[in-house]
């Protein structure tokens, strides 16, 4: 269990610095922004899938405690706005 919440803690870290990166880079084209916020995405999915095992872990409950569909779902968002803008 230990390596689960090392490894979720390394991805809640990833997403943090991919938030700054595009909040830093918020007046630069945009391509910059749309990709940090997808990876933050993608980091984001990963927090919550180690947290869920953690969870079936400690409490014997299968199943996803935090629904990560409203996540994925940005994450897609920001690669079309991305692939929208690289065509520009």
């Amino acid at each position: 269990m230990h390596a689960q919440l090392e490894l979720m803690a390394q991805a809640h870290y990833k997403c943090l610095i991919s938030l700054s990166i595009a909040l830093n880079n918020k007046d630069n084209p945009p391509e910059r922004v749309f990709s940090s916020l997808q990876n933050a995405s993608k980091r984001a999915r990963t927090v919550i899938d180690h947290f869920n095992w953690v969870y079936t872990y400690c409490t014997g409950n299968a199943g996803n405690v935090t629904d990560a569909t409203a996540i994925i779902a940005f994450g897609t968002g920001m690669a079309a706005y991305r692939n929208l803008v690289m065509k520009t």
